[in-house]
């Protein structure tokens, strides 16, 4: 049944993702076409007359709109997400979900993972849109239709990379994925949470009593973090400092030694989040 319940919540947030997915693609080639036109245009002096000014602003206009058509793919993306999370659990429909025969502890996972999946799968669009804009933004030397220059700096920065780290790369390369994720499962359990108690704490406004807990809980753990990160540098780091380091190897063993205590931190405030959202779904809640 949990399997249905995933596939249910995912198929109502692909009924409005898939404009996303053709949004971001052709957004990231128009602006990339129209950059390489205003590049390109400035080299060659192109822009001294006023109707070659005219166009030289047309296309800084389209490239800001690609840009903000992207930015809006995201919230797009958040606005299903959410949406979908408040409405199936704290209003008239929330009858229905928690009638199924599933727990409550299933429907929290649901709706995390459900975020959790879109949340990956928009980085990755973003990822292929910046991709083509590398492809063909820059111009490339000579009549080259597509720059591939830049891969091959890339791919000589990470063989230089290679060179001094070895494996320690590969470690870190992990680890930084691990905190990222972590860090978006920290911002979705976040969200969830200040949804959650806004739900519980008002019968009316709900919508409204959310959005201010999002900011209350936000500016908590935003002080908690620079709180956290103040004790590191003042107490840990002198004596990291007094470790003697001679080698390579320890550097980079101590900096993975902080990612992972990184890590660990943002795994910790993630688990709190959800669990608490999960007490006040299991003992709170009350749709009457």
């Amino acid at each position: 049944m949990f399997k249905k319940l995933l596939k249910y919540d995912m198929m109502a947030v692909w009924r409005l993702w898939w404009i996303a997915v053709m949004i971001v693609p052709i957004a990231a080639v128009v602006g990339s076409a129209m950059l390489r036109f205003i590049i390109e245009g400035t080299e060659n002096l192109m822009f001294e007359d006023p109707i070659s000014t005219l166009l030289l602003m047309g296309a800084i206009l389209v490239v800001f709109a690609c840009l903000v058509a992207i930015v809006l793919s995201f919230i797009l993306t958040m606005v299903l997400i959410y949406v979908r999370f408040y409405k199936n659990l704290y209003t008239d429909e929330g009858y229905l979900t928690f009638t199924l025969p599933v727990s409550r502890k299933q429907i929290l996972l649901s709706k995390t993972l459900n975020a959790f999946i879109w949340y990956v799968l928009h980085g990755l669009l973003v990822a292929v849109a910046l991709f083509l804009f590398i492809l063909f933004a820059i111009p490339p030397e000579g009549n080259a239709l597509i720059n591939t220059e830049l891969f091959k700096e890339i791919g000589e920065l990470f063989s230089e990379l290679w060179s001094i780290c070895g494996a320690w790369l590969i470690l870190i390369i992990a680890e930084l994925i691990i905190f990222l994720l972590l860090s978006t499962l920290m911002g979705i359990t976040l969200l969830h949470l200040s949804i959650t108690v806004g739900s519980v704490i008002a019968k009316k406004a709900k919508i409204l009593a959310s959005v201010g807990m999002y900011y209350v809980f936000n500016m908590v753990l935003s002080l908690f973090m620079q709180i956290s990160t103040y004790v590191f540098m003042f107490l840990i780091a002198p004596g990291i400092s007094m470790i003697e380091i001679t080698s390579d190897t320890e550097v980079l063993g101590l900096i993975t030694l902080v990612f992972l205590v990184a890590i660990a931190f943002v795994g910790i405030i993630t688990a709190l989040l959800y669990n608490l959202t999960q007490h006040l779904l299991d003992r709170k809640l009350n749709l009457a």
